[in-house]
């Protein structure tokens, strides 16, 4: 049932209302190989629409293969449409010299979509003999009343969690629902060109995200330096992961972005509405700073820093420490400029530098948020990000890792789990097992063999 559907029963039959349609191209001529593809129908802009009106997909493709057919993938469902129609016009215009000799040319093609059942996301492409859906272009369908923003997904990983970001993108393939995600972007923490990090890792990554369901079309892999200063990255790497992501903001075209670590993965089916809801709001867990010890330090620094040193009791609605965080564009830059307004420094200073105001990222953020009142206008709190982690030092003990093991098991609700790069080391063969069944139990790998292969690989 597509997200139209519920309005437009609110309307009598007959009345009208509008979406508007985005274009967007997730091929270059050369990845279509000498095809030639054109989607005519429908056109970008806003269209009024009623109930039991149909959305016309139209447009043709000239292919060597004569077989060859167009794939509209509506939500999670794939219709099938055979180039079944003349299109003279095209046929005189492109293929001028043999036009009388191809005058007989099936090439074009239309199909109707009940606009009640249309989705956010429509994504079109080529399906040739014995070879896999190459998706040339995607619509974006957005009701006109409530328009939700772009969104996209971040993840800062360096060579020594490459496993571990290959088994994330892994999981996005198994449960991520692409609609309505504007971007997978990676960004490769390393002092190397983006030409050279592609060459390195772009077809590991797509063969990851694709192992599941074909989702490669939505990933940007860049370097850090596209980022952030190169002399940034002669840091210790803990320390510029914080700074990227932040300043990745400056070259996203979402308005909003979930931060991943390489060690994050999804556990269970997970869409747009797990990381931001219908009303643009973003979804985070809540943390209380009380007796957090140095996190709270950092924390009171940020509120210092923004004129907020009203401690108790907001310290207990904060916004989280550690991935997945889900931050706005717009407060990331407003943020950043504050500081240099008002103390001459950038955001950088006070997590590279400043002993004094020393804090993190994320902790500068929610003070951010926090001080401008921004929480409840930007965030809903929610269990929808609730992500159970193996640190490098915690669980400490066996009793503690069987509960966290008993939670992801038990807890439908827990779309996440992370294991930190240190953990993998001290896991024991006990807790490899456990975890690796767990995976297979929910579809991760299909065998147990092949799960505990991972574990070898890290």
């Amino acid at each position: 049932m597509g997200k139209f559907f519920k309005r437009l029963c609110q309307y009598q039959f007959g009345s009208e209302m509008e979406i508007i349609v985005k274009k967007r191209l997730l091929t270059t001529a050369s990845e279509l190989q000498g095809m030639r593809f054109c989607l005519d129908s429908p056109s970008e802009g806003n269209i009024s629409v009623k109930k039991g009106d149909r959305l016309k997909i139209s447009g043709w493709l000239l292919a060597d293969d004569r077989e060859a057919q167009i794939v509209v993938r509506n939500g999670m469902d794939n219709t099938i449409i055979d180039l079944s129609i003349a299109r003279q016009d095209v046929v005189n215009k492109l293929l001028k010299d043999t036009a009388r000799k191809n005058e007989k040319l099936m090439c074009g093609f239309q199909h109707e979509f009940l606009i009640d059942e249309v989705d956010e996301t429509i994504l079109v492409g080529i399906k040739q003999k014995n070879e896999s859906v190459i998706w040339v272009e995607e619509l974006k369908i957005c009701d006109n009343d409530q328009t939700r923003q772009e969104f996209s997904i971040v993840t800062v990983a360096y060579k020594a969690e490459l496993e571990m970001l290959k088994l994330q993108l892994r999981s996005m393939s198994k449960f991520l629902n692409i609609n309505s995600i504007d971007n997978i972007l990676i960004v490769w923490n390393e002092n190397i060109s983006t030409i050279d990090v592609r060459n390195k890792y772009l077809d590991e990554f797509k063969k990851a995200l694709d192992f599941f369901e074909k989702k490669s079309h939505l990933l940007t892999l860049i370097s850090a330096v596209d980022v952030v200063d190169p002399n940034i990255l002669a840091l210790p790497g803990w320390k510029t992961q914080q700074i990227i992501k932040i300043k990745v903001s400056d070259i996203l075209k979402s308005g909003s972005y979930c931060v991943l670590d390489a060690k994050n993965i999804i556990l269970r089916n997970v869409d747009v509405n797990t990381f931001i809801t219908s009303e643009n709001l973003m979804q985070t867990i809540q943390v209380d700073y009380t007796g957090h010890g140095e996190f709270r330090k950092y924390y009171e620094n940020g509120l210092r820093l923004f004129k907020n040193i009203m401690y108790d009791p907001d310290i207990k609605f904060a916004l989280p420490t550690v991935t997945p965080v889900v931050l706005s564009k717009k407060h990331c830059q407003e943020m950043n400029s504050y500081l240099i307004k008002h103390y001459g420094k950038s955001f950088e200073y006070y997590i590279l530098e400043s002993k004094e105001d020393e804090s993190t990222e994320f902790l500068l953020y929610a003070a951010y948020i926090k001080a401008n009142k921004l929480t409840n206008i930007s965030y809903k709190f929610s269990d929808s990000l609730k992500c159970i982690t193996f640190f490098s030092v915690s669980p400490n003990t066996k009793e503690k890792f069987d509960a966290y093991l008993k939670e992801l098991l038990s807890n439908e609700k827990v779309n996440f789990m992370g294991i930190h790069l240190k953990r993998y080391a001290k896991l024991s063969d006990g807790d490899r097992l456990a975890i690796s069944q767990f995976w297979v139990k929910v579809g991760l790998f299909t065998k147990q063999e092949q799960a505990l292969e991972y574990f070898k690989l890290v």
